[in-house]
């Protein structure tokens, strides 16, 4: 249901049963749209997608594996082994996906490394040139100094 629909939404429903009701936007989601729409800088939005990518490249089972062992051997009482989604609508989410990137970066990139240099996968098998291609473009894009700089600062 549209909170704030004019017909239908939530606040519609409560001001038709009190016409004195007032109705005041969400306050976190008013943040929320003020820091998405800050962060238009084109830098920032690059260094999203790269952290986007990277979580997408390790969304298979057999590389999902390769990363867990890797973080894992750098901290072991790490708990949570997999990488967070970079949400598009929730500004604290996307904090969150990045504080756990900046955990795990060295971690990925030691998978990565793993991947692109073609060692023998999981299973025993070498990897598939499209993941290996992959694994070298997103290694590089995410070891560049303005990518490491802008995922600090944000």
């Amino acid at each position: 249901m549209n909170m704030s629909g004019k017909f239908n939404g939530c606040a519609a429903h409560i001001i038709a049963h009190n016409i004195l009701a007032l109705y005041f936007h969400c306050q976190g989601h008013k943040l929320n749209l003020s820091a998405m729409s800050s962060c238009e800088i084109q830098e920032v939005k690059t260094m999203m997608n790269h952290v986007q990518a990277v979580k997408t490249f390790f969304n298979t089972p057999k590389r999902e594996e390769v990363l867990s062992r890797k973080i894992a051997s750098k901290n072991s009482d790490s708990k949570n082994k997999k990488l967070k989604d970079a949400c598009r609508t929730r500004w604290i989410e996307r904090i969150d996906s990045l504080e756990v990137f900046m955990a795990k970066y060295s971690a990925v990139l030691d998978a990565l490394a793993l991947i692109f240099k073609n060692e023998v996968g999981t299973q025993g098998y070498p990897w598939l040139d499209a993941a290996v291609g992959n694994a070298e473009r997103t290694a590089l894009s995410i070891r560049t100094f303005c990518f490491i700089i802008i995922l600090v600062m944000c």
